[in-house]
């Protein structure tokens, strides 16, 4: 048995070296299944990272979701962590983001709502709160269960700004530049702090960080899911000056404006009350 075992393995890779890429991927999936087959998970595991590796980027989503699927029969779902994060570096935002999605809800069922929460908000800048508001709302219902005001109060900002990031692609994104730097006044933080770029508006995704509220003002803050395989040092944007006419009334409009969500409507005071009553760890950020 061990002789057929390494002869169907000296196949597979004979018929690797002479395969074209665009042409892989099936070969591979049977060659990792094939280890699984015969017990040796290790090896299968090995042959699924060379895989995502090897093949391009089109065919790379339905192999990472075979990983994953095996992996979790395997060993576990929590040793799914590594590779819901590789996959999510490693895929477009088209395919990212729902892995991300599909790993923030893993963290959260596992109870670390930090992870959770981080996940949420990196994988959220992907989805138009306007065409696939289902995606936001389970941020939402997850704030409510997990979170606090504050967090709340975040969510809501950020799914204004990516809702008008999305509205200005669609319309062209000429004004684009113009607007974003007319509004940079509008930026609650002061100097770029190392993991922290200062900026009034979502700007777009900023691989390896998220866009936030946090302790140095509103920017985009490392996202420690994917730090670890990627180099994320960016040019800081630099704030613009305070805006004039702040002061009492202007903080009073921004926190009408929390109170609202994307749409307009209000959010219930007692929802509120509700999520500050429930006190959550610090984020991870």
């Amino acid at each position: 048995a061990g002789v057929k075992l390494e002869r169907a393995r000296d196949l597979f890779e004979q018929a690797l070296e002479g395969c074209p890429a665009e042409s892989a991927a099936e070969l591979y999936r049977q060659y990792a299944l094939f280890e699984l087959d015969h017990g040796l998970a290790r090896h299968a595991m090995k042959v699924f990272d060379r895989a995502c590796a090897a093949v391009p980027p089109a065919h790379r989503a339905d192999l990472y979701r075979i990983y994953i699927d095996r992996c979790a029969e395997v060993y576990g779902v929590t040793s799914t962590r590594d590779v819901y994060e590789r996959a999510i570096e490693a895929l477009p935002d088209e395919g990212a983001r729902s892995f991300c999605l599909e790993f923030a809800q893993l963290e959260a069922k596992l109870g670390e709502v930090d992870r959770a929460r981080a996940l949420f908000t990196h994988a959220a800048q992907m989805y138009d709160p306007k065409s696939q508001e289902r995606t936001w709302q389970e941020w939402q219902e997850f704030e409510v269960e997990h979170g606090t005001e504050d967090s709340f109060r975040d969510m809501l900002r950020i799914k204004r700004a990516v809702k008008a990031q999305f509205a200005a692609v669609g319309a062209g994104g000429a004004g684009g530049a113009e607007s974003s730097g007319a509004q940079a006044g509008r930026a609650a933080g002061g100097e770029a702090q190392e993991g922290y770029i200062p900026s009034a508006d979502f700007r777009g995704v900023h691989r390896g960080h998220v866009f936030k509220l946090g302790p140095y003002g509103l920017g985009y803050y490392v996202d420690s899911t994917a730090a670890r395989y990627q180099d994320i040092s960016m040019p800081a944007v630099r704030p613009a000056a305070a805006p004039v006419g702040g002061g009492q009334e202007g903080a009073a409009a921004a926190d009408d404006e929390d109170r609202a969500d994307a749409g307009g409507n209000q959010v219930e005071n007692d929802e509120l009350t509700d999520i500050q009553q429930r006190q959550g760890p610090d984020a991870v950020f």
